[in-house]
């Protein structure tokens, strides 16, 4: 896999690719899939470290009172964060709160020790799959630990999937590399795991000047034939739109928080 900047003259050659040019039905779910799963770990994401500030401006000190973790719920209203500890062998709230948008935390509670309430089945599983993870082999591309996103499952029978991602290490450069999926069962034991690369890469952004003119940063990915959910998480973390050229047939992509668009078929432009 390697990196290329790919000058594109957006604004014309989006209009006249439309995504359903060479997609049949499957991958036109695929792409419909990513863009919702993308948008959701950009969101838990986001909710992790919103509620992080909020929680450590309550409890200076979470080792001491007890938090062991955290875990992101969520229900018809918006995500529910959630760190998490151990009283009487049950696992409790410690702190808990509401995110529902971009205004940030509603609703926050810290628990006395005592009153801390016992979390649901549900949520115990979200933490039975956060331990699997931590006990486990993840990717490391970077000195710093990796970021989990847990997805909460839909059902008390569904996998949770939960996401390992490499955070940024440089300004300026996108860390393309090091992201997996682990799935756990309902059983509590791993039953998947997909890496979204074959080696670690870090890359450059294309500077300023050159975004105005329609570069992207772009991508060779050869696991898929359409671009995945990390494509779609990458893009909303860089703020930009990032270029992903799949294989078997040739096809160059745009891919936002808003969707994954066909930009060409066949080898990509540059100039």
């Amino acid at each position: 896999m390697r990196r290329l900047f790919l000058a594109i003259a957006l604004a014309a050659a989006v209009p006249s690719a439309s995504p359903a040019l060479a997609q049949t039905a499957e991958e036109q779910r695929m792409l419909d899939w990513a863009r919702e799963r993308g948008r959701l770990i950009f969101a838990l994401d986001r909710v992790a470290w919103v509620a992080t500030d909020d929680m450590r401006n309550r409890i200076p000190d979470p080792v001491a009172a007890g938090v062991r973790g955290y875990i992101v719920d969520r229900d018809e209203n918006g995500f529910i964060p959630i760190f998490f500890g151990e009283e009487d062998g049950r696992l409790v709230a410690i702190y808990r709160a509401r995110v529902t948008g971009p205004g940030g935390v509603s609703e926050p509670t810290d628990f006395a020790p005592g009153q801390r309430p016992v979390l649901t089945p549900r949520q115990a599983r979200l933490v039975q799959a956060l331990n699997i993870v931590r006990q486990g082999q993840v990717a490391r591309c970077t000195q710093a630990a990796p970021n989990v996103s847990i997805i909460p499952p839909e059902s008390d029978g569904d996998p949770i999937d939960v996401y390992v991602t490499a955070p940024q290490m440089r300004q300026g450069f996108l860390q393309f590399g090091g992201h997996e999926r682990i799935s756990i069962g309902p059983d509590g034991r791993e039953i998947a795991r997909r890496p979204f690369t074959r080696t670690c890469l870090e890359m450059p952004l294309p500077p300023e000047a050159m975004r105005r003119q329609g570069a992207m940063a772009t991508f060779n990915h050869v696991l898929d034939p359409v671009p995945n959910e990390i494509h779609v998480f990458l893009a909303m973390a860089a703020r930009m739109p990032i270029g992903i050229v799949t294989r078997n047939p040739d096809r160059t992509w745009q891919v936002t928080g808003d969707g994954i668009t066909l930009l060409q078929e066949g080898a990509p432009r540059r100039r």
